[in-house]
């Protein structure tokens, strides 16, 4: 009699490959050579390196994706956590951060073990909390918040910063003391975590607040890239990005397999958009490479994709792969999520992803390596 145990490793491999990244848990328990099968798959390691393994906000509901080019995406709605309304989600080596839609808590989460931990945030009343998710070199997990709201009336603008452990037992959030001299828009508040630390794209706060009393040679029209080290609890300096001295630059980042950050960009006036990658990537270091350009002229609805949506490279077939909503000028029309696929030399191929019922959701995306880490 054929025990399960028996099973070719090829027949085990195409068995766990169909598995949603949430069951996974369940499935290396089986069998202990199972649970090695599925870390190498998890890992991206052979085969899972060529897919895209992450999770989506749809709907304000947060779902498993896999999606490669040569099979229809799989998109599997989580049920575990069907009781919250998510607006983002964030990922830094194996914890999923989730964003409630008001704001009023957080659940932190490790898909591979299915292990969550529920935040009270305090902050329900504000629309305009910046989150991040990072790690210190010892590998404990940390969130960042900060807040970026007017006082009305004055022009004057509040900036506060706090710091959560995440397994820390006193479940309360630290004060920051940050004096800026930067901004970081709403466009752009979404930032990306690289190898513990998260990076946004951020611009000199004298284009927001000074602009008026400026003479015109005077004022700074500037983006630059912006890491806040977790180990140090602190941001770093201001750090190049391949374009320079545009206003009004549309702009965007991604993480690459846990090692690179992608931008995409285009300037305004323009429709050539450009997809540039980092040769070194460190909180006070980088170094840019051109990944690709593309001719955005025949395709409108990319700019608006570009502005607001969220997307991943895939390195070997030399494309992107944009989330957002479909733009429809009749406004009776029902929105849908979809897929831009776009590559070098002009490759275009859009994905349809289903009928949207949130009109004002459009799907955001992160990445997913899974670890072992413990939520105490």
């Amino acid at each position: 009699m054929t025990m399960i145990s028996d099973l070719p490793e090829e027949l085990v491999v195409e068995i766990l490959s169909r598995v949603p990244l949430t069951s996974l848990s369940a499935a290396r328990s089986t069998v202990k050579r199972w649970n090695a099968l599925s870390k190498d798959r998890l890992v991206c390691k052979g085969e899972a390196r060529q897919q895209f393994l992450g999770f989506m906000v749809m709907d304000m509901r947060v779902c498993s994706v896999r999606f490669d080019l040569l099979n229809a995406p799989s998109i599997r709605q989580i049920g575990k956590l069907d009781q919250f309304q998510i607006s983002d989600v964030f990922h830094c080596n194996g914890l999923v951060l989730c964003v409630m839609d008001n704001y009023s808590r957080l659940v932190v989460w490790n898909p591979y073990l299915g292990q969550t931990k529920l935040i009270e945030s305090g902050t329900a009343h504000f629309r305009s909390c910046y989150y991040s998710l990072g790690c210190d070199s010892c590998g404990s997990h940390k969130i960042l918040r900060f807040f970026n709201d007017s006082v009305q009336g004055s022009g004057r603008r509040v900036l506060k910063y706090e710091i959560y452990d995440v397994n820390s037992s006193s479940n309360s959030w630290r004060v920051l003391h940050v004096t800026p001299d930067w901004y970081i828009s709403s466009d752009h508040k979404r930032g990306v975590s690289l190898k513990g630390n998260t990076y946004w794209i951020a611009i000199d706060s004298r284009r927001n607040e000074e602009e008026d009393q400026l003479e015109e040679d005077q004022i700074v029209l500037y983006d630059f890239l912006l890491c806040f080290d977790f180990t140090k609890e602190r941001f770093g300096p201001r750090l190049q990005l391949p374009f320079n001295d545009f206003f009004e630059v549309t702009s965007s980042l991604c993480c690459v397999r846990e090692e690179q950050l992608a931008l995409m960009f285009q300037h305004s006036g323009f429709y050539k958009m450009e997809i540039w990658m980092t040769t070194k990537i460190e909180p006070q270091e980088v170094s840019w490479s051109k990944f690709f350009a593309f001719d955005m002229t025949p395709y409108a609805g990319l700019n608006c994709a570009l502005r607001h949506g969220s997307f991943f490279i895939d390195m070997e077939k030399k494309v992107a792969v944009l989330f957002d909503l479909t733009i429809f000028r009749d406004s009776t029309s029902p929105r849908r999520d979809i897929a831009y696929i776009i590559g070098e030399d002009g490759y275009y191929m859009e994905v349809d992803l289903g009928k949207s019922e949130c009109d004002h959701c459009r799907p955001v995306a992160c990445s997913y390596v899974p670890s072992l880490v413990q939520i105490e």
